[in-house]
């Protein structure tokens, strides 16, 4: 099974650059925004394990639920230094 992306961030307080799975940013959207897995997954139709098993890396993140992590963060995109 193919594992999902990783990105590259860069550390605020020593500067180091390091990989970092989606599933770790994606739940800290979710609980900076004060959603449990079950209230985040009824806004965008699918099951608390499925978000689970996203935040987890074990499902890929479709498009669409991208799109409403997202939205949590303001609309804004992430950051990734190289």
């Amino acid at each position: 099974m193919k594992q999902p992306a990783r990105i590259t961030v860069r550390c605020p307080t020593c500067g180091h650059h390091m990989k970092v799975w989606n599933g770790a940013l994606l739940r800290e959207l979710r609980q900076t925004a004060r959603l449990t897995q079950r209230a985040f997954g009824e806004l965008v139709g699918v099951s608390s394990p499925y978000i689970s098993d996203i935040e987890r890396n074990r499902r890929s993140c479709p498009h669409g639920i991208l799109e409403a992590y997202r939205e949590l963060a303001g609309g804004r995109k992430s950051s990734t230094n190289s």
